[in-house]
């Protein structure tokens, strides 16, 4: 489950063009405006022009004030071609620009109390991967699936834990267990902190996640989705 390519936010990129054209033409000097657009989009005059299809004089004319104020044609042209060239760039300065609906790459629980997982509903049948205690209260959960894993930003990483660290992280679709110690072990050097209990959900022997998880917190294992662990802590 991949982030959105750039290009799909068409309704953000549409917005910002209506920005942009709309600044020029209500500019009491659309020749500096211009400029400015074509400098925050760090595209040269000479690049420009060809793109538009045009002279660099031309551009240079209209930028300078050299030439009558530009038609609602040009300044769509204009702003199109700026859009166009950043696109084929990855968005670099669109994405700057915009503002990107915040995708929900995991879900976060706060608990109304601390709770053991030994002495929870459910939870306490999970059979456990390694002989860690798992005495202390836990105040909450996040439900990650191990797909998204390689989209996650650094923050996306930073805000995990919710209100606390001391809590279930638990793992969907856990096949590929070398990512998930890397990204474990990433996500400590970051944030210097671990969940205080790891959920996987997993079919895989318990001896394989053992061999390759390194982590200093007690791991169980479970073959309910997501769905079902949520339905089973709904009430806490």
């Amino acid at each position: 489950m991949a982030k959105k390519d750039i290009k799909n936010y068409k309704d953000e990129i549409l917005n910002l063009k209506q920005e942009i054209a709309g600044e020029i033409c209500i500019s009491e000097n659309p020749g500096n405006t211009l400029k400015k657009w074509q400098n925050i989009f760090e595209i040269t005059q000479i690049g420009l022009a060809r793109q538009i299809k045009i002279s660099a004089s031309t551009l240079s004319d209209y930028e300078n004030g050299r030439r009558n104020n530009p038609g609602i044609q040009f300044i769509k042209r204009f702003v199109n071609t700026l859009i166009e060239i950043d696109l084929k760039r990855k968005g670099m300065i669109i994405k700057k620009l915009i503002t990107l609906p915040q995708e929900q790459l995991f879900e976060t629980k706060e608990f109304k109390k601390g709770i053991k997982i030994k002495n929870t509903f459910g939870l306490k049948d999970l059979p456990q991967a390694n002989t860690k205690n798992a005495k202390e209260l836990v105040f909450g959960i996040t439900y990650l699936d191990a797909q998204i894993i390689p989209d996650l930003e650094l923050s996306d990483i930073q805000r995990l834990f919710g209100k606390t660290n001391k809590r279930i992280l638990y793992i969907s679709n856990s096949q590929d267990f070398s990512l998930i110690n890397l990204f474990l072990k990433n996500q400590k050097m970051i944030t210097n902190l671990n969940p205080t209990i790891l959920i996987l959900e997993t079919k895989k022997p318990k001896e394989e996640i053992n061999k390759i998880i390194d982590i200093n917190v007690p791991i169980f294992i479970t073959d309910k989705n997501k769905e079902e662990i949520k339905n089973m802590l709904k009430d806490l």
